[in-house]
């Protein structure tokens, strides 16, 4: 039998796989609304083929895979040039490998590799950053989630609008030819809903989660909150570098011989 309690934490919010999930979920309503109101309608004999347990469905379940793929393919807040990009720049700013870099002048591979071998041993209960380890997962997946909202409203809230002055101009150009408006346009003010909407999101998003260096709100500052716990750790720890090297041998040694699965952390 699956173990139901498993499935259930899974896709609670307050863990990592949940926050996923609830990412992929809340982009893909608006992507369900603004197909249902800006594009079926447009093409019925389309919506009529399709059956609705296929829909509703098993199209919606493949979407939702297909959103935490690419979203964990991109990850843009990891991989990003903090210079190109102000989230990922505030997101990046206090990652303990960054200050091992800096600290103890090595390269940032050594440095993150360091950090990579500690952040996989604190998933024992009994390592110091156990507890510190489960919240920077959670809440590094939390500024991926306001950020892909943010990125998504944004691109939906232009996308409205351009359809909006297409159809806006399509409308005047037919009253003024005289042609009977379709039955299309007469579901206008629900598009202008949503573009108003998301695009509303999308600013108090941003108005309230603001991702500076200086001062982050939001999710960016419990972010960073426990990874200056957890470089505090790092700082009692380690007076040098060959301390530091010393421990992660010790952890390579004290590894079990078969493959252990490995969760790699923001650096």
């Amino acid at each position: 039998m699956p173990d139901f309690q498993k499935i259930i934490e899974s896709i609670t919010p307050n863990t990592e796989s949940g926050l996923k999930w609830l990412t992929a979920f809340l982009t893909l309503v608006p992507m369900i609304i603004f197909g249902s109101w800006f594009v079926l309608p447009l093409l019925p004999n389309v919506a009529v083929k399709l059956p609705p347990s296929l829909t509703y469905s098993g199209v919606t379940l493949l979407a939702l895979l297909v959103l935490q793929v690419l979203y964990a393919s991109l990850d843009v807040l990891q991989t990003r040039d903090p210079r190109d990009n102000r989230w990922a720049a505030t997101f990046q700013a206090r990652w303990p490998s960054r200050h091992l870099q800096d600290r103890f002048q090595v390269s940032k591979k050594e440095a993150t590799y360091y950090w990579f071998q500690i952040f996989n041993a604190a998933k024992s209960p009994s390592h110091p950053l156990h507890e510190y380890r489960s919240r920077a997962l959670q809440r590094g997946f939390s500024c991926r989630l306001i950020y892909i909202l943010i990125v998504f409203c944004r691109w939906a809230s232009l996308a409205g609008v351009f359809w909006l002055v297409c159809e806006v101009a399509i409308i005047a150009i037919q009253r003024h030819l005289g042609h009977p408006l379709s039955e299309y346009h007469a579901s206008v003010a629900l598009r202008i809903v949503f573009t108003v909407l998301v695009g509303g999101i999308a600013w108090v998003l941003c108005r309230h989660y603001q991702p500076t260096k200086v001062q982050p709100s939001g999710p960016w500052y419990l972010y960073n909150e426990v990874n200056d716990i957890m470089i505090s750790w790092l700082d009692e720890q380690f007076a040098d570098v060959e301390e530091l090297k010393a421990y992660v041998r010790r952890l390579s040694d004290e590894k079990a011989p078969q493959d252990e699965e490995r969760e790699e952390p923001d650096a």
